[in-house]
């Protein structure tokens, strides 16, 4: 049995039964403007504009973004103004 397993059971959740997590909103965005400490200025396709930091693969390669690429954005279903960079398109 692994780790999991072993956690899921303890929860009570059946396999194959969701763990209550809801899949986040991804849009496609362009960058306008980096920020300090990682965290850039973006406009989503309907115009808006949030807040969003670099996550996983991009962090970890050190990936720059300068203004004008396209990304995809995850936005916080807590705070629609911010997001998370999940990949450059």
């Amino acid at each position: 049995m692994g780790f999991d397993q072993a956690v899921n059971r303890r929860a009570g959740i059946q396999a194959g039964e969701s763990k209550g997590f809801e899949v986040e909103p991804s849009v496609a965005a362009t960058v306008v403007e980096p920020r300090p400490s990682g965290v850039y200025l973006v406009a989503l396709e309907n115009r808006h504009l949030v807040l969003a930091h670099l996550v996983g693969e991009l962090k970890r390669n050190f990936v720059r973004l300068v203004a004008g690429d396209r990304i995809e954005v995850k936005l916080s279903e807590h705070d629609p103004g911010r997001g998370r960079i999940c990949r450059k398109l």
